[in-house]
C-alpha cells in the first residue's frame, strides 16, 4: 500500500503477467521478487525495497536499523522468522 490502490495493483499485474510471479509465492521467491522490483522500477527499485521493509518493520514493531544493512531477501527472512517467533 506504500504506492496506493491503483499503483499496487499494475505492480501486482506485472509481477504476475511479466515476472510470472504472484502474491502467494513472494515469500517463496524473494530473489525473484527483489530483481523484479528491480526491473519495474529501474533506480527507484533499491528504493522501493527500502520502503518494503520500512513497512514491513513498523508492522513487526522491529527497529529498521536492526535490519537495513542486510541485502533485500535476508532482512525479509530475517523480519518473516521473527514474527514467526523463530528469533
Amino acid at each position: 500500500m506504500i504506492l496506493g490502490e491503483s499503483p499496487r495493483a499494475a505492480t501486482c499485474f506485472h509481477l504476475e503477467r511479466y515476472q510470472f510471479l504472484r502474491r502467494h509465492e513472494i515469500l517463496r521467491r524473494l530473489e525473484d521478487f527483489s530483481m523484479a522490483i528491480r526491473k519495474i522500477f529501474g533506480l527507484n527499485g533499491p528504493v522501493m525495497e527500502e520502503l518494503i521493509l520500512r513497512r514491513l518493520c513498523e508492522r513487526l514493531d522491529v527497529d529498521y536499523e536492526n535490519v537495513k544493512d542486510n541485502q533485500f531477501e535476508v532482512a525479509v527472512e530475517k523480519l518473516r522468522k521473527r514474527s514467526a517467533g523463530l528469533m
